[in-house]
């Protein structure tokens, strides 16, 4: 390095440089700044905003919850890394805003990437000022995706001012986190109390949204647009009074929805009464996808779309409202159903509640019929036909125990033999795995030689899992047992157990189990 001197007026800079870095330590980079990232460690407090800004309501709070992002990839397994590197984080913080609904440590707000069987791993709600405290799930909606999060501490209060009336268009004011911003992805470093901008808005009454319903009002956001960080933002009058909560809505009408507060709060008394989540609407009709393009250029006509019903479960909304096999379901409120997958989709956006208007074509004529849809069987997809299963047990089950002379059989035993039917039809595509999970309520797998010599058996199948409420559970059967034949046939795999199990027609089938190395006979109960 060079002896020169340094310039007098060089030397007046470094100084002054390093004066500033002394004396304001914490301002960020004006590239962070510039990306609207905030980040701060856990639990340190937020610079104070501009005297100008309008102050968010004391009952908005910070809700950060722990994702395991194994879960959502399935299991570590799926993870691929270079060279032997090791895996990347699988524990990320997210942090939304939440509102305190009552002032028993209730906080409704949205959390990402949840569901009955996949709750998050911790959830910490941090008031504006104040310590984080530890919260849990109680339950959410599966049809707006709020979710409700009891709070241990105390302290926690409802909003004074809350609007008990929407104007159909109004101006309002939101608060929410900066469009940019982006959330950190490393287990100690989260953005525990993000700042909270304050911007204008304008909302009116979504009258051509599907899921409008005159007893409970739904509002789009007209401007701005918000950006999925800003989910769960919260609207309010030019008076200060809480409207609702915006959200930034993923599914492909694309439009920004506004939940008034009065639903907000109907949920989360739903979901506090019941300790646990409320399901979507359920309709009650299966059916396939009318069009099936043969080639890309191929365009469908008005008459090659809709979903053709298949099956219609008795005593559903379905059934009641008149729909018929063979019918094509056209439209939901105004909303046009042209496959399957988009009448799951509607049906998953509407309350269980929700009263609809079904279009349909019955042969060359067309018919609006109405419905008031029920909760669906199960929240997840997954779990539907184990509790249709369950459902069709207990028909089947009350029909045994009817005396032969019972006038309730002349109406149960119908509905029984439509259920099976329709049963039958979902599950005979299904792979074997499925079939022998929904009706007999087992899961197995095949005896390594290893295993065969633990269990002391010369082959049959590993019972892995027994359903609570399943046949056989209620015939003895446990996780753990091997099953070595049924009836006369030896079992080494799961084609021949099941179809030794489906041939014994109405007659309970006999199960030789191997338990402890001591050999059981069990009969399954149909």
């Amino acid at each position: 390095m060079s002896d020169r001197p340094v310039p007098k007026l060089l030397r007046q800079l470094l100084l002054s440089g390093l004066c500033l870095s002394i004396i304001a330590p914490g301002v960020p980079a004006q590239t962070g700044r510039r990306q609207g990232v905030e980040s701060r460690p856990a639990g340190e407090a937020q610079t104070p905003a501009p005297a100008t800004a309008p102050a968010p309501p004391g009952a908005l709070v910070y809700v950060m919850q722990t994702i395991d992002l194994s879960q959502q990839l399935g299991s570590e397994e799926n993870l691929m890394t270079l060279d032997g590197e090791p895996l990347p984080p699988m524990l990320a913080k997210n942090v939304t805003l939440g509102l305190v609904i009552d002032n028993a440590g209730h906080v409704i707000t949205r959390l990402v990437g949840i569901g009955p069987n996949s709750p998050p791993q911790g959830i910490l709600v941090t008031p504006q000022h104040g310590r984080p405290s530890k919260g849990r799930l109680l339950g959410l909606d599966a049809a707006t995706g709020l979710c409700v999060v009891e709070v241990e501490a105390q302290g926690f209060e409802a909003p004074a001012s809350v609007s008990r009336e929407t104007p159909a268009s109004s101006p309002v004011r939101l608060f929410g986190f900066n469009a940019a911003q982006i959330q950190s992805q490393s287990p100690s470093m989260g953005f525990a109390r993000p700042r909270i901008h304050s911007f204008p808005g304008r909302i009116t009454l979504a009258l051509g949204d599907f899921r409008y319903q005159a007893n409970q009002p739904l509002y789009r956001l007209v401007n701005p647009k918000l950006t999925p960080v800003q989910d769960g933002s919260l609207v309010v009058d030019n008076d200060g009074a809480i409207l609702g909560i915006a959200v930034h809505d993923t599914t492909e009408e694309g439009q920004n929805l506004v939940f008034p507060i009065a639903r907000v709060r109907s949920i989360a008394q739903a979901v506090i009464h019941s300790q646990g989540s409320l399901a979507h609407g359920w309709l009650g009709a299966s059916g396939v996808t009318m069009y099936a393009p043969i080639a890309r250029t191929t365009k469908p006509t008005a008459s090659d779309l809709g979903v053709r019903i298949v099956d219609v479960f008795p005593d559903s909304p379905a059934e009641q409202a008149g729909i018929r096999t063979h019918d094509v379901l056209l439209a939901i409120n105004d909303r046009s159903i042209a496959s399957v997958e988009q009448l799951s989709s509607a049906l998953r956006q509407l309350s269980a509640d929700s009263e609809v208007s079904l279009r349909v074509k019955r042969g060359n004529e067309y018919k609006m019929l109405h419905a008031k849809l029920v909760p669906a069987p199960a929240l997840e997809s997954g779990q539907q036909l184990n509790a249709l299963a369950s459902q069709l047990r207990g028909l089947e089950d009350k029909l045994r125990s009817l005396e032969p002379m019972d006038p309730q059989r002349s109406t149960l035993g119908p509905k029984v033999t439509t259920m099976r039917a329709i049963m039958d039809n979902i599950l005979g595509p299904a792979p074997p795995e499925v079939k022998l999970r929904v009706r007999y309520g087992l899961e197995v797998e095949p005896l390594t030689t290893q295993l065969m010599r633990y269990f002391a058996v010369a082959g049959g199948l590993l019972i892995t899992s027994v359903g609570e409420a399943s046949q056989a559970a209620r015939s003895g059967v446990r996780a753990g047992d091997v099953i070595v034949s049924v009836g006369d046939r030896q079992v080494n795999d799961l084609a021949t157990l099941l179809k030794a199990l489906d041939e014994g027609g109405d007659r309970p089938p006999i199960l030789a189990v191997s338990r402890q190395r001591e050999q059981l006979q069990m009969t399954l109960a149909r």
